[in-house]
């Protein structure tokens, strides 16, 4: 399983500095948010939070362009978060951005004050799929900005999206392999979600976008999350975070709000059917022994897993914890 991370507070500043909008993106549906707080509300919200609780937490500053900001305003935020008090349950910064807006001067503001980990709206790297949505940056400006960031210290995010307008299997499972060259230390994955007040949701409507399956996104996710996880590049989201708002604003598209557990487990049984085709088994009765923190992931929602291997396989498959195991070890008994 995934190492436990310290929780986040995250902060989120709704299409702030954007120079345009995605044609998919409504991010006050999507988070909830619908004011952008000043760095005085910021500093009043992590204080509280910190005199409610024992934890420790990284601060993150989502939901806009954060490194387009005038630069006043981007210090000013930061300068809030780097004066609560203790500092040092403050563990880290870390922003989520537009790579064509990572320069040398920001990667210094960054240094300043001690940003550990920039998450970069990378979406894709096939340019036609990136002209198609409006991203306004190239393929070149992630791989740029993210040799940039990794030369100056700071840790890189990816963040992907599957089911674009555009986008062919071939064109993600290129993006997915030069996201694995180019090596950030994370990847958030989702697939793609028509959500109202959108261009995308225009689209939708006139029937010019179609949009993935939940099968197939859960599917090729599944593929990915196995890719990156060979590669050693922790995959920290699969879906979109669920919201009410979001839930509420989902037009079409492959929403589920246990969008990464089902990814999860769908890797898992192809993990598991790989190993019994490769062994073999006479016996129509297998025992399965996985780490117990996994147990529900390899049986599947709603028992979906077990069920595949009976249905598909002939196999009546008993999977049970075995306490010696952990992450998601198993074997065939």
């Amino acid at each position: 399983m995934p190492k436990k991370t310290p929780p986040i507070i995250p902060i989120f500043l709704p299409q702030r500095a954007c120079p345009e909008r995605c044609i998919y993106c409504n991010q006050r549906v999507a988070t909830g948010a619908t004011t952008t707080p000043t760095p005085a509300e910021v500093d009043d919200h992590i204080q509280q939070i910190l005199n409610n609780s024992a934890e420790s937490y990284q601060i993150a500053l989502y939901g806009g362009s954060i490194s387009a900001l005038p630069v006043e305003e981007l210090e000013g935020y930061l300068q809030a978060i780097r004066r609560v008090e203790p500092t040092d349950r403050i563990l880290c910064i870390r922003i989520s951005t537009r790579p064509d807006t990572v320069s040398s001067e920001m990667i210094e503001l960054f240094r300043r004050y001690r940003v550990e980990t920039v998450e970069l709206g990378v979406q894709s790297l096939d340019d036609e799929v990136l002209v198609r949505i409006k991203r306004g940056h190239d393929a070149k400006s992630v791989r740029q900005a993210t040799e940039r960031l990794q030369k100056a210290g700071i840790l890189v995010g990816h963040h992907l999206m599957l089911g674009l307008p555009g986008q062919s299997a071939d064109s993600f499972a290129r993006t997915v392999q030069e996201t694995i060259e180019l090596k950030p230390t994370t990847v958030r994955l989702h697939p793609t979600l028509v959500l109202e007040d959108t261009e995308l949701a225009g689209m939708w409507r006139r029937g010019e976008y179609i949009p993935m399956e939940l099968e197939q996104a859960t599917a090729d996710c599944a593929r990915a999350y196995s890719r990156f996880y060979d590669s050693n590049i922790s995959v920290i989201r699969l879906g979109v975070q669920e919201t009410e708002t979001l839930a509420a604003g989902v037009l079409a598209g492959p929403h589920h709000p246990a969008f990464g557990e089902l990814v999860v487990s769908r890797w898992l049984r192809e993990l598991v059917e790989k190993a019994i085709k490769a062994q073999k088994p006479k016996n129509k009765c297998i025992k399965l022994l996985v780490a117990p923190k996994a147990l529900s992931l390899f049986i599947g929602q709603k028992r979906c897993n077990v069920h595949f291997f009976k249905e598909e396989l002939g196999l009546d498959i008993d999977i049970a914890p075995c306490q010696s195991m952990e992450d998601y070890e198993f074997q065939l008994a």
